[in-house]
């Protein structure tokens, strides 16, 4: 028996599987075929993909602007490469944000209504594309564990830099966590304040226990965010001030306990 469970725990708990903003263009080298951990957490899948550049030279070709969108490439872009300027004279840059917008992920330019790009036929744009690998053939891909390894049959050169994106799913507490949590403050409650565990049962020290265990998690989610790829310090100082937030609820659970008074022993006769 314990004075707190896991279960006691979950419904001071919100969504347990909080989802992070996209992270694009983390740098990784493989050097070997190995398994690379590259972030300490999961992801979604279908969100991961790896790229480089297999030829550091700019694209240069001439569009139309019919139709307002047009696809510059079959990958996506590399940031802050795009140059877009007047087809008949290079020296007149169009700006983006204000003559048109540009989805590096999928290569697609939109020009703006009514801007001076909107009054021409063609434009002249150059640009680096990235070289886009294939799960599977070129590298494989272990989404729980936030793995990657290089594949020897695939087309990655070892050594090169690899720039990937994806969608974490960082599970910030996990069942493991919450199980180690709750069995360390079911010790510090019994070290504290019954130490022959003779009150399991009484809901002050059940609640003081379940306080204590969401403290232990919170501080551990926040240890682990600092540890991890992303680093958040904000997300991390939010998990210690709620830790501290429960520590307080603990503390209070435990001055307010009062053991249960004995029933009067009976005389003993002889």
């Amino acid at each position: 028996m314990s004075y707190t469970t896991v279960e006691q725990l979950r419904p001071h708990l919100t969504d347990d599987r909080p989802v992070y903003d996209r992270i694009v263009d983390q740098q990784v080298i493989l050097s070997d075929t190995n398994w690379h951990r590259f972030f300490n957490g999961s992801l979604q899948p279908d969100s991961f993909r790896a790229k480089s550049l297999t030829v550091n030279q700019l694209t240069k070709a001439s569009y139309p602007t019919a139709g307002l969108q047009v696809f510059l490439a079959d990958s996506p872009l590399v940031r802050e490469s795009l140059l877009v300027a007047d087809n008949r004279s290079l020296n007149r840059l169009y700006r983006s944000g204000i003559d048109y917008t540009i989805d590096v992920s999928t290569s697609l330019l939109t020009i703006v209504a009514d801007s001076e790009l909107a009054q021409q036929d063609l434009f002249f744009a150059s640009f680096l594309p990235w070289t886009v690998w294939l799960p599977d053939e070129d590298f494989l891909l272990d989404p729980d564990r936030g793995q990657l390894r290089r594949l020897s049959a695939g087309s990655i050169v070892s050594g090169v830099s690899l720039y990937i994106d994806y969608q974490p799913l960082a599970p910030a507490l996990t069942d493991a966590l919450l199980s180690s949590a709750v069995a360390r403050a079911n010790q510090l409650v019994a070290a504290e304040i019954d130490p022959d565990q003779s009150h399991l049962s009484h809901p002050v020290l059940s609640a003081a226990a379940t306080a204590r265990a969401l403290a232990i998690a919170c501080r551990t989610a926040a240890a682990r965010e600092l540890s991890g790829q992303r680093g958040d310090s904000r997300i991390a100082a939010s998990w210690r001030d709620l830790a501290e937030q429960h520590d307080r609820e603990a503390e209070r659970w435990l001055r307010n306990f009062v053991p249960p008074a004995l029933p009067p022993r009976h005389p003993i006769t002889s």
